[in-house]
């Protein structure tokens, strides 16, 4: 990765970051990423984070 990359990554990351998301949203991105599944539970590789997750 080249430095112009790197720092294009970084300013994403940024801009991100500072953004506030409702609910919804944050939830839509958890299920698209891979953390939750269409129902709201952890997936496979996530499950140790029931642990931590007040319900």
């Amino acid at each position: 990765m080249s430095e112009e990359e790197f720092q294009s990554l970084m300013d994403l990351a940024k801009r991100a970051a500072e953004k506030t998301y409702t609910k919804e949203e944050a939830l839509a991105i958890l299920i698209r990423v891979g953390i939750l599944d269409k129902d709201g539970n952890y997936t496979e590789p996530y499950k140790i984070l029931e642990l931590a997750t007040p319900r």
